[in-house]
């Protein structure tokens, strides 16, 4: 793999430049003092900028540049006595720089690793301190953990240095294992540059197939399509507006529980997480998973074994009217219960002995008739 070059990568901004120069001055430019100058300050901005955490091909090009700027500082201060005395004042210069950039750096890795903490990546940041000690340019840094005793997420966090030496993270590859069925892997590369930066939990979420709500754009909603996934594995995103934010909350005022349980789903739906409730009658309570669905403009309820009951169908088990619906008589049940006990009857009629001598000589009966 080619290593990355952020030293060259800083020099040919210059030398561009230079070029578009020269088609507007094709003569003379280099013997121009101005431009010179101008040459000079980028070269000691390198010098300054990119001092050290180089890799190997980036301190290479660095020396080079060191001696073709110590070559141009001879050039435009010939004199020994002044090049000695801006060499002392560029020292002075770079030294202030230095605590400066110092003091960013502390700053944006103080930054990151604060956001990553509260996204729930804090895993990642031993090793992403690591690394940024080692000055590398782009870096991965893998984290796992399990979200039940049979799933597990595992991420990728791609960081990058910005042409400013700031480190930041572009990137995350998420990934949902079922260790039962790995078969089914889930995966998505999460775009840090154009989604913010969501928790771990909030990935998990999505992957398993809930829909979250985002607070930055006009589509407050998203929730994955399982179905469809693009070149790079990661799945088309499906976008809701900000209407489900109220109808959600009228579904969950409909809900029979109290105000404090109402306020614990909505935030938990919010952020895609499967919530709880109890409702019951009479002693008799069940448990039921709650997850919103902003594509059909409602709240998905399923009960313990599966099936799907409607706010409705809850409202009335809390008030104990489902249970007498369910506990009325089946007229199903009571006439295949007839029909058995009419069966049964008949078969006693026929064991008795008076009612085989009668069924006999009927068949005798209709023997000599015959005859």
């Amino acid at each position: 793999m080619e290593e990355n070059n952020k030293v060259a990568d800083y020099w040919r901004m210059w030398k561009q430049r230079e070029e578009r120069l020269k088609k507007l001055f094709p003569k003379g430019l280099e013997d121009q003092r101005p431009f010179l100058l101008d040459k000079l300050s980028h070269m000691e901005t390198v010098r300054t900028k990119f001092a050290k955490g180089l890799n190997e091909e980036e301190r290479l090009t660095f020396k080079i540049l060191e001696l073709e700027r110590q070559k141009l500082t001879k050039q435009v201060y010939p004199n020994g006595l002044l090049r000695t005395i801006r060499n002392l004042i560029m020292a002075y210069v770079k030294r202030k720089a230095n605590k400066k950039e110092n003091s960013q750096n502390t700053s944006n890795v103080n930054e990151i690793t604060r956001q990553l903490k509260d996204a729930g990546f804090g895993q990642a940041i031993p090793t992403l301190m690591e690394k940024v000690a080692k000055g590398l340019t782009n870096f991965d840094v893998p984290i796992a953990h399990y979200v039940s005793p049979t799933q597990r997420m595992e991420y990728q966090l791609s960081f990058s240095r910005s042409t400013d030496d700031l480190v930041q993270l572009s990137n995350i590859k998420a990934k949902l294992i079922n260790e039962r069925r790995p078969e089914d892997e889930k995966k998505h590369n999460f775009l840090i540059g154009k989604d913010e930066l969501l928790s771990s939990h909030q990935a998990f979420n999505l992957l398993d197939g809930r829909a979250i709500r985002k607070d930055d754009s006009d589509f407050n909603w998203i929730q994955f399509d399982l179905n469809d996934r693009n070149h790079n594995g990661s799945y088309r995103v499906k976008e809701f507006g900000k209407e489900y934010d109220q109808q959600m909350t009228r579904l969950i005022d409909r809900l029979p529980i109290n105000d404090e349980e109402k306020m614990r789903v909505k935030e938990g739906l919010m952020l895609g997480e499967r919530m709880q409730i109890v409702v019951g009658y009479g002693g008799n309570d069940t448990h039921y998973s709650l997850r919103a669905n902003p594509q059909s403009n409602e709240i998905t309820i399923v009960t313990p074994q599966g099936g799907k009951v409607s706010i409705d169908d809850l409202i009335k088990i809390s008030s104990g009217a489902l249970q007498k619906i369910e506990s009325a008589p089946d007229t199903t049940q009571q006439s295949s219960k007839k029909l058995n006990e009419n069966t049964r009857s008949v078969k006693e009629d026929q064991s008795k002995p008076e009612n085989r001598n009668s069924r006999r000589n009927r068949s005798h009966g209709k023997k000599h008739r015959a005859a």
